[in-house]
């Protein structure tokens, strides 16, 4: 199958979208930045609010940072994709959004 019969418009732009690969899905370290960091620049609090509004934006759930340290954090959640129902696992690091069918 095409990419475009997999992912919406949306999702292709806002993702790198990987249909064939084992999405890795990782136990939460925390919801908030307050949880996994003592104090965080405006920066982190920036990328952070990015991805809060980018789950908020596909109806995610399960929104939680999943790995950080000093210099950055990823997070995942997830969200039904609209074209099949299936489940899909946002995986959002400094450099790439990816998505994976869960």
């Amino acid at each position: 199958m095409k990419k475009s019969e997999l992912f919406t418009k949306e999702m292709l732009e806002k993702f790198k979208c990987h249909p064939y690969a084992v999405a890795p899905i990782k136990q939460g370290e925390g919801v908030y930045l307050s949880e996994v960091y003592g104090s965080y620049s405006v920066a982190k609090e920036h990328a952070y609010n990015y991805c809060l509004r980018l789950c908020k934006g596909f109806n995610g759930w399960g929104f939680r940072i999943v790995g950080h340290n000093c210099m950055t954090f990823s997070v995942q959640f997830e969200f039904e994709n609209p074209l099949n129902g299936c489940v899909m696992l946002a995986h959002i690091t400094r450099d790439y959004n990816h998505l994976y069918f869960e």
